[in-house]
């Protein structure tokens, strides 16, 4: 009896010691406690996350949070919807690490700046229209943001409200067709985590040395799709760790030994097609790098003038098509 009585007190305790160690982002509500959202798990090491689709009335929205304020979740995912804001108490009582929308219209981006005080992983917006301008003082209470991507999302400029209200642990952040044209002279200068940049498609004549850290932790810079006619001699300067630098589609015409000769060896992939370049004097000293690795998509461009070389690989170049040139 004495060790029946054991046994039964082990189990019991391996059964509370199993619930205890659950992790409450683990555990889906009552499906008719979230209608019309729903909670799923996407893989065996997610944690689960809370969808909503086709959402058209805020207060079906903040119903669905409010009566989930027992129970977390990893991600919020909106998507085809038509609301005012995401509730606050996502992050205050369902702790989401990850906020993803898509395809919806709002008015803010949430009901009141939410105080986050845990380490935010994703935000990611993907043909969001907004009725106001993007607030960024609304994260101003967010201890740390991982990454940040906002895609087909009007998002003209870059100014000094990013730069004061965003975390500056920021490690990713891509803006890709927003119609973005203007850069703060040092955006992104505090931002000292920065490994990846991506700046796509978008109307940006001018960058400058000033917008970046120095030094620099980048390791991946893709300004590509923009109006670039120009680059100042010192903006890779003190970026020992770029490793991929994409300027596809601008409006280059000339790369300079001051911009390029001293980065563009340590490149493990350099596209720059699409841009009119012209393989004159100013590019002699791409024949005195080693370009025996430039081979497959990593490395990209070729000449569009003199009419001789229009159409020659950059690492095709050799000294032969430079005799005319001074040292």
């Amino acid at each position: 009896m004495e060790s029946k009585t054991t046994l039964i007190s082990v189990l019991l305790l391996v059964f509370v010691s199993v619930c205890l160690a659950t992790d409450p982002k683990d555990i889906c509500p009552p499906r008719d406690l979230i209608k019309p959202c729903y909670c799923e798990k996407s893989c065996v090491k997610c944690h689960v996350s809370l969808k909503c689709d086709k959402v058209l009335d805020q207060d079906v929205l903040t119903d669905v949070v409010r009566k989930s304020n027992d129970y977390q979740y990893a991600t919020f995912e909106l998507r085809d919807s038509s609301v005012q804001y995401v509730p606050a108490s996502l992050f205050s009582i369902q702790k989401i690490e990850s906020l993803y929308i898509f395809n919806s219209s709002m008015v803010s981006w949430f009901d009141e700046a939410p105080k986050v005080n845990y380490d935010f992983d994703v935000l990611h917006l993907n043909d969001v229209r907004m009725s106001r301008s993007i607030q960024w003082d609304l994260f101003s209470s967010f201890k740390s943001i991982k990454r940040i991507s906002i895609m087909h999302t009007t998002l003209r400029r870059l100014d000094e409200s990013f730069k004061n209200n965003i975390p500056k642990n920021l490690k990713e952040l891509r803006v890709y067709n927003c119609s973005l044209s203007r850069l703060h002279d040092s955006i992104f200068s505090s931002f000292t985590q920065l490994v990846t940049l991506e700046l796509d498609f978008g109307k940006i004549k001018e960058v400058k040395r000033s917008m970046f850290p120095s030094p620099c932790k980048l390791k991946r810079l893709t300004i590509s799709f923009q109006k670039l006619s120009e680059l100042p001699g010192d903006l890779f300067s003190n970026m020992p760790d770029l490793k991929e630098l994409q300027l596809v589609g601008n409006l280059l015409s000339e790369l300079t030994k001051d911009t390029f000769a001293s980065i563009v060896p340590k490149l493990t992939t350099f596209k720059i097609h699409d841009n009119p370049i012209k393989c004159g004097c100013s590019i002699h000293w791409i024949t005195s790098i080693d370009r025996s690795k430039w081979r497959g998509p990593w490395f990209s461009g070729k000449c569009t003038a003199p009419k001789e070389l229009e159409g020659k690989e950059l690492k095709d170049l050799n000294n032969s098509h430079f005799q005319h040139c001074r040292e």
